[in-house]
């Protein structure tokens, strides 16, 4: 603490040391009076203005008090101090037979006078207390000097947290509350009546202030925009239209006017009414920053510049909300009492003299100065010292004394009466709404009283309470009424299923027009600045609100294919039941036994198995199916043409060994256990084929295929691509060669006259089955991937129902209208003796052909 003063006489000693010499009568009070106790004002008073001695050729330097209105008030401010100390030396001396002084003080706007009249205090024993310096640039290091002997010391005008925090201000308390807790209460106002697009015209004073509305709220907190200039004077106030000019956009319905005083708010006024000429429902948010009532300028601007128009002007308001026993009148006068032989009295009674309308009482012979203008800091001035004078009252009255060689101890017991952190204060409110209210340590200001005045109605009218955690509505149906006459924002909010899109001016953020989300892109907030792109899996819902899942394709069981297909399975395997019980009842029929009947059965088995696999494409595909499905057809492969290729070789070898007059080749591989053997050999191999590639995730296998984003997802079987996708074939390699074996023994034993020409219709079956392997091998990598599964199952049926109908129906044919059995071997009696002469005929011709030949 010692080490801040020491720094701060340090900076004195600079100061002093420019060579400037300043008239001793500077550091003498402007007015005081001795008591047991005294009351310290320090006050910015006056300007430092030079005087050179013509006889010495010296400069000087002195206090020039008559240099503007600024003097006046601070003079006023003086004044108010002078009479509550006299209130109470009046009413101590009465009840404790203790006196009350003062000493007031000019600062004279210099930090060497500020400085070392701090030091003067500082130094006096009977100091009780000290009303801080009214300027920012001298308050802390007034403060410094001024507790670091434990004096009671105030400011009435600013706070800092600095000051409320710092160690080295041990007795130092504030009437307001700093400029960080009065941007949060006005925040919350701000917020509760929903202000986003606001100007903000400040004085210097409220820059630090004003700025942390701006960028904290407005701009960083992502809740508005708005412009913000410092306009500190009448001359300050064309930059408004200035910054209009550069921003373009149209002006806020709200103006927050920080640092209300008669020549900077009053010129804002009438620059924005009369100049930018918002005359249509024009919205001012006056901030008093700390004032307890609006000075008259304000409201009479409003009425000169607005009239009685329509056109509704709005002001608000805050105050602050002090501690009940400090909580007092105005003190806004035109006169107060002044007495003539000093410095202050002789000082406000010359700046009444020339800035002042003076008004004459001739009766009375009296002049009393009118239109002066008053001071609101003056309340607080008043406010500071009664919460000094009244602790001291208390704690004289709890039985301590003065130690005259340690005067701390009192001071001490004089600010802890002062500022008690836990005290709560009943405050009742508008409708008899009750609630305790505890005020910060360290400042006598728990919130701000919030009131509205309006041009159409003329009243004021209070509000609500704004504390740092709460705001407390008071009036309801005016806040409600106010925010429904006014345009909150420069934009209308964006809902969602649109995206703000701003405008070129890059500084109003939030001037913007909402447009409609378009393709397959949604919001789903308020105030978007782009549409969200939905995932490649999905669509936007109508509004665009939202994304939807695109309703995946395959064949559902209540499809007209999916129907269909099964009735065709089922009317196959009915038919191939019927022929399988048809040709267990007629096996002893020459047309069954010229067949084999083992083979019938067999190959009945796989044309059932076939249309039973045409079935399984019409299922939705999942990985179970697809692999069933891709064994089912391998496994009805190899049986229809191990079957067929087994059934057409018997043939050719048999009717080649009548051809050479000898007995067939491997006789026993065609009778009954070669077709078995073929049929398990070539099923096994294929089984086994699928099932390694399976293992390898190769061959067959379920995929979900989009043609591109956005669109339906299709569930289907297909071949694994890729640079082992080849091996797919593998499966299909033995039925292919079989197949092509039987078309080409088919082909060739078409006219032989054997067992009722089943060959021939064995190649009209592989035939028609060739086509449509062909047909579907073409179009199926061309057609839409929904309707491959029905390709896949019509090509099975197809297939199966070829051989069902080619090869069994002729044998049902030839039991029905040949049944004379007779009547058939007579018939293959002809057919056979015909083809023997035949191939005798053909071999005498050769034989004499040959012996020709050698001679």
């Amino acid at each position: 603490m010692y080490l801040g003063l020491l720094v701060v006489s340090l900076v004195s000693v600079v100061r002093i040391a420019n060579g400037k010499c300043y008239d001793e009568h500077m550091y003498q009070p402007v007015d005081e009076r001795d008591g047991d106790f005294i009351i310290v004002g320090l006050f910015n008073v006056g300007s430092i203005r030079k005087e050179i001695d013509t006889t010495t050729n010296h400069t000087k330097y002195y206090c020039d008090y008559f240099t503007s209105t600024r003097s006046m008030y601070g003079m006023q401010k003086a004044l108010s101090l002078r009479d509550e100390v006299m209130k109470f030396s009046t009413k101590l001396q009465k009840e404790r037979n203790v006196t009350i002084g003062y000493q007031i003080y000019a600062v004279c706007d210099s930090y060497h006078v500020n400085n070392r009249v701090s030091m003067t205090a500082m130094n006096n024993p009977k100091v009780i207390g000290v009303s801080g310096v009214d300027i920012k640039k001298f308050l802390k290091e007034s403060a410094l000097i001024t507790t670091t002997n434990y004096i009671p010391t105030f400011t009435y005008m600013y706070s800092d947290s600095d000051l409320l925090k710092g160690s080295q201000y041990p007795t130092y308390f504030a009437i307001i509350d700093t400029e960080e807790n009065e941007a949060e209460i006005l925040l919350r106002f701000l917020e509760m009546m929903g202000y986003h697009y606001i100007d903000i015209w400040h004085h210097s004073y409220s820059e630090q202030l004003s700025e942390y509305i701006y960028h904290d709220y407005l701009v960083e907190g992502e809740n508005g925009c708005g412009r913000i200039e410092q306009v500190s004077s009448d001359k300050d106030a064309m930059r408004i239209s200035e910054l209009y000019n550069k921003t373009g956009g149209s002006p806020a319905e709200v103006h927050l006017i920080m640092g209300n005083n008669k020549y900077g708010s009053v010129a804002q006024l009438k620059h924005l009414i009369e100049v930018v000429n918002i005359t249509n429902r024009i919205y001012i948010l006056g901030i008093s920053n700390g004032r307890s009532k609006y000075s008259e300028g304000h409201i009479e601007a409003v009425k000169s510049l607005v009239g009685n128009t329509t056109n509704e002007t709005i002001i608000f308001q805050y105050s602050p909300l002090l501690n009940t026993k400090t909580d007092i009148n105005d003190q806004m006068r035109d006169n107060w009492t002044v007495l003539p032989g000093n410095k202050l009295d002789d000082g406000y009674r010359g700046l009444q003299e020339k800035f002042c309308t003076k008004e004459k009482d001739v009766g009375n012979e009296t002049t009393s100065y009118i239109s002066c203008g008053v001071t609101s800091w003056s309340a607080f001035v008043v406010a500071g010292v009664r919460s000094i004078l009244t602790a001291l009252n208390e704690t004289l009255a709890s039985g301590h004394t003065v130690d005259p060689d340690n005067p701390c101890n009192l001071r001490q017991k004089v600010y802890d009466m002062t500022i008690d952190p836990d005290r709560i204060v009943k405050m009742t409110f508008e409708g008899n709404k009750t609630f305790n209210v505890t005020y910060r340590h360290k400042t006598l200001s728990a919130g701000f009283e919030f009131v509205a005045w309006s041009s159409s109605e003329g009243t004021l009218t209070t509000l609500g309470y704004g504390f740092t955690d709460k705001f407390q509505v008071t009036n309801k149906t005016a806040i409600e009424k106010i925010k429904s006459q006014y345009r909150t924002g420069c934009s209308e909010p964006c809902k969602p299923g649109t995206y703000r899109k701003f405008s070129n001016t890059k500084s109003l953020i939030c001037c913007w027009k909402c447009h409609a989300c378009d393709g397959h892109k949604y919001t789903n907030a308020t105030n978007q600045d782009f549409c969200h792109h939905c995932p490649e899996t999905k669509i936007s819902n109508t509004t665009h609100t939202g994304c939807i899942r695109v309703e995946d394709v395959f064949l559902r069981y209540n499809s007209p294919k999916f129907i269909t297909g099964m009735v065709f399975v089922g009317l196959g395997l009915i038919l191939t039941a019927f022929l399988f019980g048809f040709t267990y009842k007629t096996e002893d029929r020459p047309v069954i036994k010229a067949s084999n009947p083992v083979f019938l059965y067999i190959l009945l088995f796989s044309i059932a198995f076939g249309i039973l696999t045409a079935g399984v494409p019409l299922l939705r595909p999942t990985h179970q199916s697809c692999n069933s499905e891709f064994i089912m057809v391998v496994v009805t492969l190899s049986l229809l043409t191990s079957s067929l290729a087994w059934r057409c070789g018997s043939i050719y070898g048999l009717f080649s060994a009548a051809n050479n007059f000898g007995t067939p080749k491997c006789g026993i591989f065609f009778k009954t256990p070669g077709i078995l053997a073929i049929n398990l050999t070539s099923m096994t191999i294929n089984v086994a084929t699928v099932i390694i590639l399976q293992q390898f995730k190769l061959g067959w296998r379920f995929v979900m295929k989009q043609k591109e984003s956005h669109t339906p997802q299709v569930h289907m079987c297909d071949a694994v691509k890729g640079q082992l996708g080849y091996l797919t074939i593998l499966p299909f390699i033995i039925p292919s060669i079989l197949f092509i074996t039987t078309l080409f023994l088919a082909f060739k034993m078409r006219k032989f006259p054997h067992n009722f020409r089943e060959t021939s219709n064995i190649f009209i079956a592989t035939l028609v089955v060739l086509f449509t392997s062909i047909m579907f091998l073409s179009g199926y990598n061309l057609a839409d991937e929904s309707i491959k599964p029905f390709l896949r199952a019509v090509v099975l049926f197809v297939t199966s129902l070829a051989f069902l109908i080619c090869i069994f129906f002729p044998k049902i044919f030839v039991i029905i209208k040949k049944s004379d059995i007779e009547a058939e071997r007579q018939e293959l009696k002809s057919q056979l003796r015909s083809f023997v002469s035949k191939t005798v005929r053909n071999d005498d011709t050769r034989l004499s052909r040959s012996q020709s030949h050698r001679l």
